[in-house]
This record gives structure tokens, sequence and C-alpha cells, in this order.
């Protein structure tokens, strides 16, 4: 199963999403699931994120172009998180 996830550092349930999707990878990637992660991001940044979070699943830098990708994807609501809270 592929999730693809858009992400932002200053979205703090982003922040959360992330660290769960962490956990998800290490305990579930050995049975077919990836995750894909789109950064709405500043490439520097973003990398630096990355480390710190330890993020072991494919990431890219989608800077704002991202977003609207997000959109074509289904994201009604223009912004980030994707889902309601």
């Amino acid at each position: 199963m592929l999730v693809t996830n858009f992400s932002a550092t200053r979205c703090l349930t982003c922040l959360e999403e992330i660290s769960h999707y962490v956990r998800r990878q290490r305990r579930l990637g050995g049975r077919g699931l990836q995750f894909v992660d789109i950064a709405i991001e500043d490439c520097d940044k973003f990398r630096t994120f990355v480390g710190k979070h330890e993020i072991n699943f494919p990431s890219m830098v989608g800077q704002l172009a991202a977003l609207e990708l997000s959109e074509v994807a289904g994201n009604d609501r223009g912004g980030l998180p994707l889902r309601s809270c």
C-alpha cells in the first residue's frame, strides 16, 4: 500500500503525523506499506527536518507547487493539514 502525504515543517499536525508514519513505516514497511512525503517547504529547511525526525521513507520537496498538486489530489481546503481536526 502506498500512502502519499503532503506536509510542511510549520504545520503542527503534520509534525505529529510524520512521527506516526515513521513508526508505521518501521513496523509495516516489510509487509508492503510505503509512505512518501511531499513537502511544501524550502529545500534546506526540509533537509534539516528530515534528519532531525529520522524520516525513514522517501521524501521530496515540492515547494509551493506541491500545494497545487495536493489540490489536484483532492485537497479541497487548499492548505495543511489535509484532514480536519
